[in-house]
């Protein structure tokens, strides 16, 4: 079949008005996966993710992955996902000004894409088959609940912070994967998937940390040839990141081995169904702050 026909009928699928409710997280992989093994390969892989060839349109190369979400029902319709205002912005703080690894835990200014940027690019990795994602189906109240939150994440202009402490629903910045994931933590629905495969864990030693966290200058060249993560015994910041790589992963090995829900798939992208209807939203504040 043509891309372009194939295209066109992705289209027309994705734009079907929902008659029920749902939440969709789709998940697009780095170009080559990330390696976290050390401060060393964590550089050299992003560096490779940021200059590899890139087939997609202007802005879609998402050097590190990832994360969109999908509202639907009736005639409220949203697919957004937190972005760097400027990728460029981070990778010179990065390579000429010392930040080294403390980029990963700056606040820097961030913008919330919508549907008018992001259907194009679901339909070019719908195609591609370069997604995947998974589609709760939720009732009203939940619904209602997670529209709530995202519009007054808007409000409070909180779609302005991007990255630091990944933490949305305290107003500390967000980068994609968790903005998304916070999405699932809002709705009580992020314990029906084992989400701990989506977790990088790691011990980022405070020589590596540079500003505006700290006040030193840290050579790219020392991250290059660092060669592991802090011990228990030198001092270290804990950084715990969702990796929208290893979220896709997750997705099509958990569909692959029918572990939960029902399989699906829009174009060559595949994903999962999972039946959370008769869940209710939890009590607890929407906020944390």
């Amino acid at each position: 079949m043509p891309q372009q026909v194939l295209r066109t009928l992705i289209f027309l699928l994705l734009s079907v008005t929902a008659t029920a409710q749902e939440l969709t997280l789709y998940v697009l992989p780095a170009p080559k996966p990330i390696n976290w093994h050390s401060p060393s390969s964590l550089v050299f892989s992003y560096i490779n993710n940021a200059i590899v060839a890139n087939k997609y349109g202007k802005g879609q190369k998402h050097a590190i992955g990832h994360v969109m979400v999908e509202l639907k029902y009736k005639e409220r319709y949203a697919l957004v996902g937190t972005t760097a205002t400027s990728n460029r912005y981070m990778m010179h703080k990065v390579m000429h000004r010392g930040w080294g690894l403390g980029i990963l835990f700056a606040t820097i200014n961030g913008k919330l894409e919508e549907a008018d940027i992001n259907q194009p690019q679901l339909q070019e990795r719908a195609a591609s088959g370069e997604m995947a994602y998974i589609r709760y189906k939720i009732n009203a109240q939940m619904f209602e609940r997670l529209w709530a939150y995202l519009q007054e994440y808007k409000a409070r202009g909180y779609d302005k912070y991007y990255n630091g402490e990944n933490n949305p629903r305290a107003g500390k910045g967000a980068g994609c994967s968790a903005f998304g994931h916070s999405f699932l933590e809002v709705g009580g629905l992020q314990h029906i998937l084992n989400d701990s495969a989506w977790k990088i864990d790691v011990s980022v030693q405070e020589g590596l940390i540079g500003k505006p966290i700290a006040d030193r200058r840290v050579s790219i060249f020392i991250l290059m040839i660092k060669a592991r993560w802090a011990k228990e015994t030198n001092k270290y910041r804990r950084l715990q990141y969702y990796e929208p790589t290893l979220m896709y992963k997750d997705v099509l090995s958990k569909m692959n081995n029918n572990t939960i829900g029902t399989k699906d798939s829009v174009g060559q992208a595949k994903g999962i169904v999972i039946d959370a209807s008769t869940l209710q939203p939890p009590d607890e504040p929407i906020w944390k702050d």
